[in-house]
């Protein structure tokens, strides 16, 4: 049998097929993600790797968020694979079984800086999450979401004003994010006027 070496082009004959490109592609695209231990708002896959900063402005669909078992093990657009509450999936309870959680589309369309790098917009992307206390907060959001006025379907445009320190059983220090709605917009990657992120606001 015929050892292929990896850097190989073939034996010299050449196919009238045109070859396949074989190069691997490099990921592009940033997500942004609310890290309850760190306390920090982070991007995730830039190519310097997880950013942080403790605020930062963004939209968040809080209307359509989704309430379900989350398996995180799965590939599927979501994560949800039930929604009752009192029936929970095979494997729920498990240490990587389904979780009850939340979905939530969200995006950054508003510069920002994290760890010192310039961070022009991140696209609408998926929080996926079954962290108790950011689902506390997210149901703050919630609530006050609909207690304020706007039009049906209107989007948040948050800040994030500052992370709660909460103390867990053993001395270790959570932190829950504190949301203010600063207005609303109709799309995710639309800019809410006056709410463009600055240095001073994503400052330690």
């Amino acid at each position: 049998m015929a050892v292929v070496s990896p850097n190989s082009r073939g034996n010299g004959r050449r196919s009238a097929r045109a070859r396949p490109d074989f190069t691997p592609s490099k990921s592009t695209g940033l997500f942004l993600r609310l890290d309850c231990v760190t306390g920090r708002a982070k991007i995730v896959g830039h190519v310097s790797g997880d950013l942080f900063s403790r605020k930062c402005r963004l939209n968040v669909d809080i209307a359509n968020a989704e309430a379900g078992w989350l398996d995180f093990q799965t590939n599927a657009e979501s994560a949800i694979v039930g929604t009752d509450r009192n029936n929970p999936p095979p494997g729920a309870g498990a240490k990587d079984g389904p979780k009850w959680g939340v979905e939530v589309r969200v995006a950054m369309p508003y510069a920002a800086t994290f760890d010192d790098v310039k961070i022009e917009e991140v696209p609408p992307c998926l929080i996926r999450t079954s962290t108790a206390l950011l689902l506390e907060a997210l149901g703050s959001l919630w609530d006050a979401y609909d207690e304020d006025k706007h039009k049906e379907g209107d989007i948040a445009c948050v800040e994030i004003a500052g992370w709660e320190a909460v103390t867990k059983a053993g001395g270790k220090k959570y932190f829950r994010p504190r949301f203010k709605i600063l207005g609303y917009v109709k799309d995710l990657e639309e800019q809410f006027a006056g709410a463009n992120n600055n240095d001073d606001a994503n400052s330690d």
